[in-house]
């Protein structure tokens, strides 16, 4: 294993060891020097996500102004990595406390019922808001990236102990005994692990967004809602959000072209969540695609 990975993975374990004596406030302090600590020291990630901010926003938007969404971002991916770290040692009391929950009785309703797919994006705390809806009673299971030198395990331990399903996201038989065991699956709609799916704006770039929310709703014939989980800056509680994209289906849709159409609107809604909370959307990779390409 490479130093790096190591030192990541064992810097995971200490902050879920110091989260569990620590207050949070002072969590929060700490966080925020590790946050401006690496945007200083992060240099390539620091450039792809500014190439990021170029894409969406345009060049006109400028180097300095991409500069302090790029300072903003990373310190506030240190305080959602921070209360990720530590949401095992909150009591259910304290944890709902730091949540302004705005989920629709729809939602709920669907989610308890029957089953539904949420549709989300690397935006805020979606790993919390995860670990929030299992909180509240609901099953609810989520695709992952599998990553490398075990580090999926620490996220892994994290999400069953706070009681959500983690699932490969090219696991299929996985993700088909899931519904049909009854669990809610939350999917992130944003990037294409496989470079498969749709070519879609987002701002003034490209992106290719995956069709797999889309095609399991319309497949199985399951709510589609999509949602997301972000970061209250001026008191750090967080807002919990939801929208209805299909919840009734018929037996006469063209398949493929339902697919494409719900595949547009979530990209829609993905590109409309990322323009209103630019320094919270954790995407590093340079995933945009030139016209050119």
């Amino acid at each position: 294993m490479p130093l790096t990975q190591l030192f990541k993975k064992y810097l995971m374990y200490l902050g879920i060891l110091m989260g569990t004596f620590l207050p949070r406030w002072f969590c929060l302090i700490l966080a925020k020097i590790i946050g401006y600590s690496c945007f200083r020291l992060m240099k390539n990630q620091r450039r792809r996500m500014m190439n990021n901010y170029f894409h969406i926003f345009g060049k006109e938007i400028g180097e300095r102004k991409a500069r302090e969404l790029t300072k903003k971002l990373f310190i506030n991916l240190a305080i959602c990595i921070a209360d990720f770290l530590k949401s095992p040692s909150y009591k259910d009391r304290h944890f709902f406390s730091l949540i302004e929950n705005r989920v629709s009785a729809d939602f709920f309703r669907d989610a308890k019922t029957k089953k539904l797919i949420l549709a989300t994006l690397h935006l805020g705390n979606w790993e919390l808001g995860g670990i929030t809806l299992s909180r509240m009673g609901l099953n609810f299971s989520c695709l992952i990236e599998v990553l490398p030198f075990g580090m999926s395990n620490v996220f892994n331990w994290l999400r069953k102990k706070n009681y959500l399903k983690p699932i490969p996201y090219n696991s299929t038989k996985e993700i088909i005994n899931s519904l049909k065991n009854g669990y809610n699956l939350a999917i992130l709609s944003d990037r294409s692990l496989n470079r498969q799916g749709l070519l879609l704006p987002l701002g003034k770039g490209k992106r290719i967004f995956p069709k797999g929310s889309a095609y399991l709703a319309q497949k199985y014939k399951i709510p589609l809602y999509f949602g997301y989980f972000v970061l209250k800056e001026k008191d750090k509680k967080y807002l919990m959000m939801d929208e209805k994209i299909k919840t009734e289906y018929s037996e006469n849709e063209d398949f493929e072209k339902e697919v494409e159409r719900l595949t547009r609107i979530i990209a829609q809604k993905i590109e409309k969540a990322i323009i209103k909370y630019p320094t919270q959307w954790f995407v590093f990779q340079s995933d945009f695609i030139n016209e050119e390409d």
